[in-house]
Formats: C-alpha cells, sequence, structure tokens
C-alpha cells in the first residue's frame, strides 16, 4: 500500500490499499518495500529513452542540424536582447522570399477593397448619425430605444436595397407634398430623386 498520512494524536500511520480500503498501522508495524518494476521513484523523474514511434521522436526528427554560431552572432546575442520573433524573422527574410507575399497586383486590390470598406463603415456611421439628431429633436435620448431605431432603419435600408437594387435618398409624394426619406407607409407613392 500506500502511505498517505501520520496521525500524531493516535500515534499511527494511515495506508491507502487500494481506493476504497484505508488501513491505521502502527510505526512498528510498517516496514519498507523495494517497488514494483517499473514503477517511478518518488521525486525521481523517469529516465525513458524515447521510442522509436513516439511523438517526441517523431517531432525531432525534423529538426534541422545546429549551425555553429559566429563569434559575431553569439556576441550580439549577448550584448544585447532581441524576442524570437524578431531573431526568427531576421533570418527567413534573408534565407529566402516568403512564398505566401503579395504581388502589385494583389496589394493594390486589397487596399482598394479596404478603403471602401472603410467607406461603407463611414456612410454608416453618418446614417447613424442623422438618425440620433432625428429622434434627439423629437425628444428621444433613451439609449435602448435609439439603437432599436437604428437597427430597424438598417433592416429597411437593406430591404430596400435588395428590392430596388440600390440605397438613396427617394422622394415620396403624398397628395403633391414631397416628404424626403425611406419610410414608405400606407398607400405612399415612391418615386427617384428627379
Amino acid at each position: 500500500g500506500v502511505v498517505t498520512e501520520y496521525s500524531a494524536e493516535r500515534d499511527r500511520w494511515e495506508v491507502m490499499i487500494s481506493l476504497e480500503k484505508v488501513v491505521s498501522l502502527r510505526p512498528r508495524n510498517l516496514r519498507r518495500s523495494k517497488p514494483p518494476p517499473g514503477a517511478m521513484q518518488p521525486g525521481c523523474p523517469g529516465q525513458k529513452q524515447k521510442a522509436e514511434g513516439s511523438l517526441a521522436s517523431l517531432l525531432g526528427m525534423g529538426k534541422a542540424k545546429e549551425e555553429t554560431r559566429s563569434e559575431s552572432q553569439q556576441a550580439s546575442s549577448t550584448s544585447q536582447w532581441q524576442s524570437v520573433w524578431s531573431r526568427s524573422a531576421g533570418q527567413v527574410q534573408v534565407a529566402r522570399t516568403p512564398a505566401s507575399a503579395m504581388s502589385d497586383e494583389q496589394l493594390s486590390y486589397l487596399e482598394s477593397f479596404q478603403s471602401d470598406a472603410e467607406k461603407v463603415e463611414l456612410k454608416r456611421l453618418k446614417r447613424e448619425s442623422k438618425i440620433r439628431r432625428e429622434l434627439v429633436m423629437q425628444g428621444i435620448t433613451d439609449e435602448d430605444m435609439v439603437r432599436e431605431v437604428i437597427r430597424q432603419r438598417e433592416e429597411e435600408r437593406q430591404q430596400t436595397i435588395l428590392f430596388r437594387g440600390k440605397a438613396g435618398n427617394r422622394r415620396v409624394k403624398l397628395l403633391g407634398v414631397v416628404v424626403s426619406g425611406f419610410e414608405v407607409q400606407g398607400a405612399l407613392l415612391v418615386l427617384p430623386w428627379c
């Protein structure tokens, strides 16, 4: 069994024989036994050799052999601290250009895509601020209500884009009065801006 703890008040050692069975023994009844073969010693890490097909040996197979460092590299590494990222990135760039480098055409496409995304975001922010101003002028200042109105207007705008192909200001004519806006309710006639 395994000695688990000593009870000083009873002068006995508790020994766990199995998961369910724990016995209490006097110190004179305890004797040291030899560990079974293959058992690890407490406090001593196992000194197992790497198995042929173990993960550690397989990972070690791909390691490149250590190149000897020149004295200048050793001196620079000891005199000035550098992060692992900067040290390894510098070596990779010297060795070869990465295959994932973008061409000029790809970079220009990416930049135009990013600028278009920024324009869309700016337009969305302008629409949001316009809605906020309208609601404040009407006396609505509750932030939850403002967010809900903004969400509803964006959904309406998306539906307008889906049905008509583009979003923009439309003129709504009701009994001879021209009103600008997106909301169309009742028997309103929506006409494109002329």
